[in-house]
């Protein structure tokens, strides 16, 4: 059995628990450093720690850095494995205090380390959707901005015009240099409905494409239908949880592939002709869309199952 630690991550803190006692640490450079240190003279050491909003990145890179085995996990798993323990309150040490019986109970697989190309894609499309926000907001601004300041609001936009071009040009830069990249991106842009910055988004935020059960991959993104159902009652399914980040960019490719790709087209007008809620139809083509890019890369399919 693992010598678990379960690391509970926010701006400034790490609290620990290591089943013996609990302590808190910083989370910056200097004090990972000495906590990572510290777990390398103890044997078999495991750390889990929850996905916490990028928060948990700088550590998690010291420890692979390490060779130490590290298990981030969705903090909805947590949270459900605490219900289901009773456990209603949450407070941080409650949190670690959780997450260390939930990694005792499980067989949990250590979470891969990514590569450096990887990580810095993954950083450029953060980038890149930040200015495309701030970019949005600006366009807005000059509409319902007195006359006075049009000019300098339009400057804005072109500036962040060019950073959102340079940024780009890195993102190429970096596919185009990563032969396994280069390949997922022409596989990804040869399916109708998926265009270029959708293609960049699945290889920034889902690595494990193709590498998982098509049902772990579906849940992954958040795409997986959850019941709600009670006695005779049979309530609407929903989703929960995953990435949103890649989310919002398959939500734009799967309404393109609902006008133009030859299988998603049909299916989704099959739905609606069902009258199903158009929320609920799109949510289905994504869905369908991740299957097939699953089955493209674990199968080296070129049609649609």
């Amino acid at each position: 059995m693992h010598n678990w630690v379960a690391i509970d991550i926010a701006k400034d803190e790490l609290e620990l628990n290591d089943d013996r006692r609990g302590w808190i640490s910083r989370n910056e450079s200097g004090a990972i450093k000495r906590l990572v240190a510290g777990f390398k003279k103890r044997s078999d050491i495991w750390v889990i720690c929850e996905a916490s909003g990028g928060y948990e990145r700088q550590l998690v890179a010291a420890l692979h850095a390490a060779s130490i085995k590290v298990c981030v996990v969705s903090p909805n798993r947590v949270r459900a494995f605490a219900r289901s323990e009773g456990v209603l309150a949450k407070t941080d040490k409650i949190d670690t205090a959780m997450m260390l019986k939930f990694a005792q109970s499980k067989n949990l697989r250590p979470t891969a380390p990514p590569s450096k190309q990887q990580v810095e894609l993954a950083a450029l499309m953060d980038r890149r959707t930040q200015l495309s926000d701030f970019l949005a907001q600006e366009k807005n601004r000059v509409q319902n901005s007195p006359s006075a300041i049009h000019s300098l609001i339009k400057k804005m936009i072109r500036t962040i015009e060019a950073q959102i071009k340079a940024v780009e040009k890195h993102i190429k830069a970096i596919v185009e240099a990563t032969e396994t990249m280069r390949e997922r991106h022409k596989l990804f842009c040869s399916v109708s409905g998926i265009g270029e910055v959708t293609s960049w988004s699945l290889i920034a935020y889902l690595d494990e494409l193709g590498k998982l059960k098509r049902s772990e991959t579906v849940a992954l993104v958040g795409l997986a239908p959850f019941n709600r159902d009670s006695g005779k009652k049979k309530g609407k399914r929903y989703i929960q949880g995953g990435r949103a980040k890649l989310r919002s960019s398959l939500y734009m490719a799967a309404k393109t592939a609902a006008r133009h790709n030859p299988v998603i087209k049909p299916y989704v007008q099959r739905l609606l002709e069902k009258n199903k809620p158009y929320n609920c139809v799109m949510v289905a083509a994504m869905r369908k869309l991740i299957i097939h890019l699953h089955c493209l890369i674990k199968n080296n399919q070129l049609k649609l199952a």
